[in-house]
């Protein structure tokens, strides 16, 4: 056969387009990929950081506008891009698809941290910094996260007077317990007496103290002491020598997957050194003893809760049947969002380390409180009443776990890996609920509560205890305590004024 003289030429131009057409694309996925690791991006900050940033920026930002600080003067456009006035910043977010929120700060520059936060977090924007070198950071590690709940009340305003007073806090070196002697600092407290049984949180407190003294000045004496409360002979030298008018009793065994499994411990540490402690503090007539109690305690689920709502019938009954002199009063809260275990620290940690950050079911809500607001409401609420309230702090509205998770990745400018965006940076994992675990926390068990004079702060309106109901209910747990191969503790459990409604224990 002949070979028309057309197929070379026919066969050179199929190939060349072939070739062509395979660069283009193998371009087309090039770009694409490239386009999809670009963020859309808003710039802000002064005229001289936003011209000093602008030609620097990383190549994986697009900026699609620009936000000027209202105190810098005004121009129209950079580099062809639109320039918007700050409060033009709101309707700015609403209507456009933003990945990033690029500040640009200078030294002498203010930036409302809690402000853009707040705005950033609603619209699922992340947030990054350049400084006036050009070096880049995120926020997350330098946020107050605090600022997630957006709780505007101040609560510093309270007024507060412990002057010449002299006040005990067990479990003084943990988070509450730690903020609690920092707001009685504050409020000019004459002595606080720091008690805990961990040596490595007191020296921890002390690091704390140190920096607090590097910054304030203040006259408040310290007394701290390695002890542990159950310890008789130590607790009798203290109230002795330092003449005690306030008791914050915050020591206790708080992380449920620990305590679930190491009841009689718990019991003996949450319960009965609760129950000889006040016992004690009554005998002697301290004028006021306040136990921090937990939301775990409503219709308890896990044996943390168990242990947290017998500490408060400990101290009813006792307020009732055995006081004197002491006003005794229970306050009531959810998660504080920087204590140790708190789901906040994991989450930041997590994502810090690449992740995956872990979240036990989808549908999991919690309350949430900052420290220092937690603090200042246990304070004020020790102050009202007449002995005997069950306190309940104001939590403001549950937060869905998996919306704080995935706020927070995106806060500190990652993104989030899933089956639909497999290019993400961090991955979210569900775990499944831990044994005694709640979908949802409660506050209130009765259904009943009504207003104090603080707005954040009510009190539970619950059935009073009957003394021979509560005697006899402390004799089965020691008992149990005792000789616990010998007794039913899921019997003991069925008792109604503890309300337990978790599975049966492994004993």
């Amino acid at each position: 056969y002949l070979i028309p003289r057309s197929f070379s030429i026919v066969h050179s131009l199929f190939f060349y387009s072939l070739f062509l057409l395979t660069r283009y694309q193998i371009n087309l996925i090039i770009n694409y990929q490239k386009n999809k690791n670009i963020k859309k991006s808003i710039l802000f900050g002064s005229k001289k950081s936003l011209f000093r940033l602008f030609d620097n920026l990383l190549p994986k930002y697009k900026v699609e506008s620009i936000v000027i600080k209202d105190n810098s003067e005004f121009i129209k456009s950079i580099n062809g891009i639109s320039v918007n006035k700050e409060n033009e910043i709101y309707e700015l977010l609403k209507g456009s698809n933003i990945d990033t929120f690029i500040v640009a700060l200078d030294d002498d520059d203010v930036f409302d941290k809690h402000k853009y936060i707040k705005l950033l977090y609603d619209f699922n924007i992340s947030i990054v910094t350049f400084d006036k070198d050009n070096n880049y950071s995120n926020l997350s590690n330098k946020i107050d996260i605090g600022s997630l709940l957006f709780r505007s009340q101040n609560h510093s305003k309270i007024d507060l007077n412990y002057e010449n007073k002299t006040i005990l806090v067990t479990g003084g070196a943990g988070s509450i317990g730690t903020e609690i002697i920092k707001q009685l600092i504050f409020k000019n407290a004459k002595k606080i007496i720091v008690l805990d049984n961990s040596e490595y949180n007191l020296f921890l407190f002390n690091n704390i103290i140190n920096d607090l003294k590097s910054k304030f000045s203040f006259d408040t004496q310290l007394f701290v002491h390695l002890c542990d409360i159950s310890i008789t002979e130590d607790i009798e030298k203290i109230v002795k020598d330092y003449l005690i008018d306030f008791v914050y009793h915050c020591a206790a065994y708080k992380h449920v997957p620990i305590v679930e499994k190491n009841i009689n411990i718990s019991l003996k540490n949450n319960f009965f050194n609760t129950h000889e402690l006040l016992n004690y503090c009554i005998s002697k007539n301290i004028k006021n003893f306040t136990l921090i109690s937990s939301d775990k305690a409503v219709r308890p689920t896990n044996i943390m809760g168990v242990t947290k709502r017998l500490a408060e019938l400990s101290c009813l009954y006792l307020s009732i049947y055995k006081n004197i002199e002491t006003k005794v009063s229970i306050v009531r809260f959810g998660n504080v969002l920087e204590s140790s275990g708190s789901v906040v620290p994991i989450f930041k940690n997590q994502i810090l380390n690449g992740g995956p950050v872990t979240v036990t079911d989808p549908q999991i809500t919690r309350y949430f409180m900052s420290l220092e607001e937690a603090s200042l409401l246990v304070l004020q609420s020790s102050l009202m009443g007449h002995g005997g309230e069950i306190y309940l702090l104001d939590m403001g509205k549950p937060i869905k776990i998996l919306d704080l998770a995935k706020k927070m990745i995106r806060l500190s400018g990652r993104s989030i890996k899933s089956s639909n965006d497999t290019s993400g940076d961090i991955e979210i994992i569900f775990t499944g609920l831990k044994k005694g675990e709640k979908l949802f926390e409660e506050l209130l068990i009765d259904n009943n509560s009504k207003k104090t004079s603080n707005k954040y702060i009510y009190q539970s309106i619950e059935n009073t205890i009957e003394k021979k109901s509560f005697e006899k209910l402390y004799n089965d747990i020691w008992n149990y305590y005792e000789k616990s191969n010998d007794i039913d503790f899921n019997q003991i459990l069925k008792n109604k004024m503890i309300g337990y409604n978790g599975q049966q224990t492994n004993i």
